[in-house]
């Protein structure tokens, strides 16, 4: 299912949730990601891997994580659909990070934080911070 210009739902949902929930999964992630990863998608103009089970791929728990799964941190936002894991086609994950902090003002109201000094992937999400400084990313430091 095609849920912006680039990504299919399938590659933010783990193969075992999408299998009892379908389509209806769609609502399991934040809108504000979708549509943040769609904008970054778009201004690097590189293909972005989320998971990519559905089409043969290793990735299957950088969206959305069971509660049962023992990847990350017990009480990660990956669990409540509010993270992902971006690997962008030719560019370094610290190469996307920089070029995220730099344009932060074009993302603060997609993403809220990323994961700091990830090495293969880089870590965004839109959780809620209290007292947070719209103007720069809040930086999660590696769990």
């Amino acid at each position: 299912m095609k849920i912006s210009d680039h990504f299919t739902l399938e590659e933010y949902i783990p193969p075992e949730i999408f299998k009892l929930a379908g389509e209806k999964a769609v609502s399991f992630i934040s809108e504000r990601l979708i549509l943040g990863n769609e904008k970054l998608r778009r201004t690097l103009g590189k293909s972005i891997t989320i998971n990519n089970w559905k089409s043969g791929g290793d990735f299957k728990n950088s969206g959305l994580r069971s509660w049962s799964c023992k990847e990350g941190a017990k009480f990660s936002d990956h669990k409540y659909g509010h993270a992902t894991d971006l690997k962008v086609d030719g560019m370094h994950s610290f190469e996307v990070q920089k070029f995220l902090a730099d344009h932060w003002l074009e993302y603060n109201m997609f993403f809220t934080a990323i994961e700091k000094g990830t090495d293969g992937w880089t870590h965004v999400s839109d959780r809620y911070i209290p007292g947070w400084d719209k103007s720069k990313p809040f930086w999660i430091p590696i769990q």
